[in-house]
């Protein structure tokens, strides 16, 4: 890891190992906050050396870390997927840090949103290869994960936007209707959306 930092990306890319050296901290308890900056000087672009930056400034502050957080908002929309595994692998080291140091209540919420944080990267990789196969015109392929997404996690407005344009593609305007509707009333209900209209 050392010669990553110093500049040799042959090893690992610099971004990743600058997040793997600032979760080994975290899990210890040290200071984080020095080598996510460093690494943000290095590596600006990387989405989990700024979703961690973003966490310890809220921890700091005590703002919102996620919810109402305009820059948290811009990187999830930049690569949902990297970001919800960023999330995952932060919250699975401090809860490990924190078993470490007896401080089970802290222990249980943080693995707890580490396993959320898991799903949604999960969801939106499936979700994503729905994504993959509609473009290759393998469109029963695409309902199949769809499909899938739905049924493990119905929040994902994603899924079921993509499905009713699935439907739509293939002439199923009534099928597609349906998605259509199910996504807006979960909109209006107020409940957490998953947009991922750019594929």
């Amino acid at each position: 890891m050392t010669r990553a930092i110093k500049g040799n990306a042959d090893v690992v890319p610099l971004g990743d190992a600058y997040f793997s050296l600032a979760l080994l901290l975290l899990e210890e308890g040290s200071h984080v906050n020095p080598w996510v900056k460093q690494g943000l000087k290095r590596v600006p672009q990387s989405i989990e050396l700024n979703t961690l930056r973003e966490l310890l400034d809220s921890r700091a502050t005590g703002a919102p870390a996620l919810a109402g957080n305009e820059r948290a908002s811009d990187l999830r929309r930049r690569n949902p997927g990297v970001f919800f595994r960023a999330l995952a692998a932060i919250y699975h080291r401090m809860g490990k840090g924190m078993f470490k140091r007896e401080e089970y209540a802290g222990t249980v919420v943080a693995l707890e949103r580490s396993l959320h944080f898991d799903e949604m990267a999960w969801a939106n990789g499936v979700e994503k290869s729905g994504v993959a196969h509609n473009r290759r015109a393998q469109h029963q392929e695409g309902f199949r994960y769809y499909e899938r997404v739905i049924r493990e996690h119905p929040e994902q407005a994603a899924a079921r936007f993509n499905l009713g344009a699935t439907h739509f593609l293939l002439g199923n305007t009534e099928q597609a209707r349906r998605q259509y509707q199910c996504t807006n009333r979960r909109r209006r209900r107020g409940g957490q959306v998953s947009w991922n209209l750019d594929g």
